[in-house]
């Protein structure tokens, strides 16, 4: 790492601008082969995925629905039976005493190690008190800290305070981390990503890695997000064209395999054909290559934003990414482990398309009434930036505000 003025940035080997800052579908990444093929020791998708089961687990998001009808021990409880031992968990504590909440994790010998929450600077020292008490490895939100990246002002600000807030959780033994949506892969500035003293097309997300200290801040990686952020955004009209294209996922294995060591944590969800959610091993996402070009992640999150049953959801993705599942499965998710030999999965969903912007969400919408943390909207959500599905030829242009989910 090369320590600037501004903060830590990565030193690009071989001059190239980032893997995505020059990147539109149809051209490959450097590393890639021609044809769509993964980097050279990538492997293609086999039976299941074969993840350490204690590395899997779930983003309590996921459940939201199930929390409310059915209480947070039968939500806990269920993860325990499928097999999970560590997962990600976000908000307060459900308007219960922080040591009933505590007791419930415990009763089911399930840990969160994570958690999605406020990344405000007042108030951090009671966030990580709150971590601590739970045995948290990591502390994170569903965005990033103050003040977004409307400019590549902000985000420069926005690195520096997450650093600031990595230096508050390194010495309580915790990370900090952020996570992503779509705009921080599609919006894109002016930036000295090589450190050469000349300025290239970066995207937000890896300006944000170029100048926060990877000795305090680490990333969480939405493999969702990601895809169709790449793929020109949300709301790019040619988004199921965009992500059907090779490139897209050329950019996507290119990008971990550049960022590997800066990313410990990942939200495992899958992407239909046309851009909605899909369970876990049904969608269009290759999941082989991509996690062995990140040897380094500690955890994996399944996680999906619009489920209508979030426990089938949570079978059929644990038993596809460990092979391994302890309880029977009204989900029949047998059929997810199978030679995959480079097709994509039918990419069906439980909701109908668009749903995603429809529901509440881990990181944009209101709590509604489930969480006691008292965080606005603006506290988790995909904030800041100007949309740029292709690359301007200055600065990132000002574009309508996505739907946040």
């Amino acid at each position: 790492m090369q320590r600037t003025t501004n903060g830590w940035r990565r030193k690009v080997v071989g001059g190239a601008a980032a893997v995505l800052a020059l990147g539109t579908m149809g051209v490959a990444p450097a590393g890639a082969q021609e044809d769509g093929d993964a980097p050279e020791g990538a492997t293609d998708g086999d039976m299941c995925s074969g993840l350490a089961p204690e590395q899997v687990g779930v983003q309590l998001f996921t459940y939201r629905d199930e929390v409310g009808e059915d209480g947070l021990d039968a939500v806990v409880a269920h993860m325990a039976e499928v097999g999970m031992t560590n997962i990600e968990r976000f908000g307060g504590t459900f308007d219960l005493e922080p040591g009933d909440f505590a007791e419930v994790w415990q009763r089911n010998g399930v840990r969160p190690v994570g958690s999605h929450g406020s990344l405000d600077l007042e108030g951090f020292e009671d966030t990580l008190a709150e971590a601590v008490a739970l045995d948290q490895e990591y502390v994170g939100s569903g965005g990033w800290a103050d003040p977004g990246y409307d400019t590549l002002e902000d985000t420069l600000a926005t690195a520096a305070n997450m650093n600031a807030l990595g230096e508050m959780a390194r010495e309580q033994g915790l990370w900090v981390y952020g996570h992503n949506h779509d705009r921080e892969f599609s919006t894109v500035y002016d930036y000295d990503l090589d450190g050469d003293g000349e300025t290239e097309r970066a995207r937000v997300i890896e300006i944000l890695m170029a100048e926060t200290d990877p000795e305090l801040v680490t990333f969480e990686i939405d493999v969702h997000w990601a895809r169709l952020g790449i793929a020109g955004g949300r709301d790019d009209p040619a988004l199921a064209e965009n992500l059907a294209d090779p490139g897209n996922q050329d950019a996507l294995l290119g990008f971990a395999y550049r960022y590997a060591d800066r990313i410990q944590l990942l939200h495992v969800k899958d992407t239909a054909p046309d851009g909605d959610f899909a369970e876990v091993g049904r969608g269009t996402t290759e999941w082989a290559p991509f996690f062995e070009a990140l040897p380094d992640v500690a955890y994996y999150f399944i996680e999906h934003d619009s489920t209508e049953d979030a426990y089938a959801t949570a079978e059929i993705g644990f038993e596809y990414l460990t092979c391994e599942l302890e309880l029977p499965t009204q989900a029949t998710p047998g059929d997810d482990c199978v030679e995959t030999d480079g097709d994509t999965a039918d990419g069906t969903t439980d909701g109908d398309p668009g749903d995603a912007t429809d529901d509440m969400s881990d990181d944009g919408m209101s709590d509604d009434g489930m969480t006691d943390d008292g965080m606005s909207d603006d506290d988790m959500t995909d904030e800041g930036g100007d949309g740029a599905g292709e690359m301007p030829d200055a600065g990132a242009e000002d574009v309508p505000a996505a739907a946040t989910t």
